[in-house]
């Protein structure tokens, strides 16, 4: 298992385990800071992981931008055949998800559950 910490905003922090990786997300989401997610999802993706998943329970916002480049990461992570789950959406962020009807797209589940289904 190995962690690795990314420090500029959104603090996003790294935990990889067998074929899983999970990016634990903390503050903002927005047009003016998304790239930094990018640019960590985009390493994720070169080691070709079975299962990525974003733990979302420390996000505190989340604008349009952020919404488009989830969107993005799930299209890319179909056509490659990796599973993208979403973690611990906080209540905001689930009103988010629903009226834009994306939680008709991402799989989405609890801290716990993820855990019971991809053990460490």
């Amino acid at each position: 298992m190995s962690d690795k910490e990314y420090s500029s905003p959104p603090a996003i922090h790294v935990r990889e385990y067998g074929k899983v990786v999970v990016l634990v997300v903390e503050g903002e989401l927005f047009l003016g800071n998304i790239k930094g997610l990018e640019i960590v999802w985009d390493e994720q993706i070169e080691k070709k992981p079975e299962v990525i998943a974003l733990n979302c329970g420390g996000i505190t916002f989340m604008d349009s931008s952020a919404i488009g480049s989830l969107v993005k990461f799930h299209n890319q992570a179909g056509r490659i055949g990796i599973q993208l789950v979403c973690i611990d959406l906080t209540p905001s962020l689930m009103k988010i998800f629903v009226a834009a009807k994306l939680d008709k797209i991402f799989t989405i589940v609890s801290e716990q559950e993820f855990k019971e289904k991809y053990p460490a």
